[in-house]
Order: structure tokens, then sequence, then C-alpha cells
């Protein structure tokens, strides 16, 4: 399942880094950013882009391990990612002064270093309960993908609709 779930992770990534043309220009129309505004947004957005494995990734391993009414190694990852978050983002602002760019740059070198750290810790606690088989065809079944999807579907439609739903009593 975790196997299955991370490599849903490299393709989402993948397919967001070959749209971001397009998901920065989709962003673009839905705010009305001035040309400065719009600059630093490029800056952060042409860097975060790539964040996204690292993103996802957390997203899977908390889970997991919510699941596993492990909440506090769930907590121990979202709270490692925020603060190598907060020191990265210091580090680049302050001492590389790159502004925006270093605050999109601790981002990505925080969620790629959270996401390796605990993919290696995942899996060492998952060998000590399960075989972890890496059979192509276990991984893609289509009717277990199709669950996956109908369930992470409907979570996705939930989080859209409640994200826009704040944006457009803030914005």
């Amino acid at each position: 399942l975790v196997i299955r779930n991370i490599a849903f992770v490299i393709i989402i990534s993948l397919l967001l880094i070959f749209l971001q043309h397009y998901i920065f220009h989709l962003g673009l129309q839905i705010f009305d950013l001035s040309h400065e505004t719009e600059k630093y947004f490029r800056d952060y957005f042409d860097i975060r882009i790539y964040s996204s494995f690292g993103e996802l990734t957390i997203y899977v391993i908390t889970g997991l391990f919510i699941g596993l009414q492990k909440t506090k190694t769930s907590s121990v990852v979202v709270g490692f990612f925020s603060m190598t978050n907060i020191i990265f983002s210091l580090f680049f602002v302050l001492y590389f002064n790159l502004n925006v760019k270093g605050v999109a740059l601790g981002t990505l070198m925080s969620s790629t270093l959270t996401a390796i750290i605990f993919l290696i810790y995942t899996f060492t606690e998952l060998k000590k309960f399960t075989n972890i088989n890496l059979d192509i065809k276990k991984i893609f079944n289509i009717k277990k993908i199709q669950n996956i999807f109908n369930i992470n579907f409907n979570i996705f439609i939930r989080t859209v609709l409640l994200t826009f739903s704040f944006l457009f009593f803030t914005y």
C-alpha cells in the first residue's frame, strides 16, 4: 500500500512539474496580482513546484502512521518538517539574501529531506511487521488503484471546495 501510494506521488509530482506552466497561468487568472507581486509569485512557484514529491510523500507518511495509530510518529514528521523549513528558510533568506526564493528553497530542501529520512524510517518500521514486496502487478492492481482513487477523489473534492470557500471569504 505504501509503495503504491509513493508510486502515485511520483506520478502526480511529475505531472505537476510537466504542467507547471499551465498551473502557473491558472494561478494568475485566479488572483489579480500587481506586476511586482506576480514576479514574487513566479520566483516562489518556479522553485516550490519541485517540492511536490516531498510534500505529497509527507502526507502519505503521516496518513500511514495516523492509520497505524502511531500519531506521535506523525507529529514528529510534521514537527521535523516545520522546524527544518524554518531553519532552511532563515538560512537562505538571511545569509544568502534570497528573499522569496530563499523561503521557497527552504521549503524544497525541508520537504525533500523530511521525505527521504522518514521514508527510510517508514520502510524500516514496516519491515518489522510485514514483508515488503515490490511485485509490480500487486502495486498496480487495477481494482486497488480504483479503490484508492475513489477514496482520494472524495477527499480531494472536499479539500478543493474548502480551499475555494476560504479563498472566497478572504480574497
